[in-house]
């Protein structure tokens, strides 16, 4: 008998960039001996890859436990346990694996086994994914109607990955792609509740260097025609930066556009000594491309933007910074007279 059979098929991993869903061998044991049926699921097993369910026909075959995920089996183990009788005699316990929906013989490869006879135990390694459900049969090598056997399961497993598009003129979204080994068990796969924000930290890096450059520039501006200024610190407010400022991208995007959609206004008061005396309102606007180092804020690495889905209850959480180019000057022209005569 062949001590290391294995199954071919690949089983998927969640993308990003980004995200995985974990490995897993979701374990349930169902044991079945001379009409009496036991359930002896380990419910502190930590391994969701597989499934198993056991029936025993003279031999009894119980699972011990489950391990996750190590460097002896990419996919995790499980361990079992059998007993025999009598337990001294000349015959032998043998082992193989067939597919349960037919007897087509299970490629090398996937699974490996250790069988300890001595001590009536048998380990099986998973290293590939399968999407057809594996029968581990042991049998009586002297008398072949005395046998156990266990169905052994693939939890398949996904990797989710995410990528931000910002082209000029075309639609700003996030394309989440879900690929998958598959398996014998399937998930769900259906990427849902997906959202694009302004990323948090962004926003506060925006907000405080605007709000630093207003006094900056009220000190240089409005003194130059008046001899006193008061910005009223309640008034500042930021736009262009809420949850839902994102959707008007949606169908186009442009550089331009986009930078003249964040701005913050604020409320001043100013008088002249000199005048009659009365205060004067006014209000000021300052587009985030007014500050020098804006383009600190667009260079690819820093976080712009946060991305969130779900995909089989799982939530996935994306950064994204953004790269924009210059803005080339779409006009120029003089003020006035274009004709001088020296």
């Amino acid at each position: 008998m062949k001590k290391n059979n294995r199954i071919i098929k690949l089983i998927s991993s969640c993308l990003i960039a980004t995200a995985c869903i974990g490995t897993c061998f979701a374990v349930g044991n169902y044991v079945k001996n001379n009409g009496i049926f036991d359930n002896i699921i380990n419910k502190n097993d930590k391994n969701d890859n597989l499934d198993s369910t056991i029936e025993n026909h003279g031999i009894v075959l119980k699972r011990i436990n489950a391990s996750a995920n190590s460097d002896n089996f990419k996919y995790g183990s499980f361990n079992f346990s059998y007993s025999v009788e009598p337990n001294v005699n000349n015959d032998s316990v043998e082992w193989y694996f067939k597919y349960k929906d037919n007897d087509d013989h299970v490629d090398q490869g996937i699974l490996d086994v250790d069988h300890n006879e001595t001590k009536k135990t048998i380990t099986i390694g998973c290293n590939e994914a399968f999407n057809r459900t594996i029968i581990l049969v042991l049998q009586s090598k002297l008398n072949p109607s005395l046998y156990a056997y266990a169905n052994l399961d693939f939890k398949e497993k996904l990797t989710v990955n995410h990528y931000l598009h910002a082209e000029e003129n075309k639609p700003l979204f996030v394309n989440t792609t879900v690929s998958t080994t598959g398996g014998s068990i399937t998930v769900d796969k259906e990427v849902k509740n997906a959202s694009l924000k302004f990323d948090s930290n962004f926003v506060s890096s925006v907000r405080s260097q605007l709000k630093a450059y207003i006094p900056i520039w009220a000190d240089e501006q409005l003194n130059n025609y008046r001899d006193h200024y008061t910005i009223k610190e309640n008034s500042y407010k930021l736009y262009g930066v809420s949850d839902d400022a994102i959707l008007k991208f949606s169908s186009s995007f442009t550089t331009s556009s986009f930078l003249n959609s964040i701005y913050m206004t604020c409320n001043a008061t100013y008088w002249s000594e000199d005048g009659d005396g009365e205060e004067e309102d006014t209000s000021l606007k300052f587009y985030l491309t007014d500050l020098s180092s804006y383009g600190d804020l667009f260079n690819g690495i820093t976080d712009v933007f946060k991305y969130t889905c779900t995909v089989n209850n799982v939530n996935y959480t994306k950064t994204f910074g953004l790269h924009l180019d210059q803005i080339p000057y779409n006009n120029i022209k003089f003020l006035g007279n274009t004709s001088f005569v020296f």
